[in-house]
């Protein structure tokens, strides 16, 4: 969601004469929400499956539907 309120954000600055954005757009997903355990067993599967990812070195913790990522990779 951040991701394309941060793009729709970036295309109005690239408008001529767009001196200011106020950018309070709401994005939201189709379908119903998913809950931080649903969100937490989704990040575990790619970090488990990611050949790219050593295991255990990046960690996932969700908080009201907010991910942050710890750790460091080469």
């Amino acid at each position: 969601m951040a991701r394309l309120k941060l793009a729709a954000e970036r295309a109005a600055e690239r408008v001529y004469g767009v001196k200011v954005v106020a950018n309070d757009l709401k994005v939201q997903l189709p379908g119903k929400p998913r809950d931080d355990g649903e969100i937490a067993t989704a990040i575990a599967d790619v970090l488990d499956n990611n050949v790219q990812i050593p295991q255990g070195q990046v960690r996932a913790k969700v908080e009201d539907g907010w991910v942050t990522l710890e750790g460091t990779v080469t």
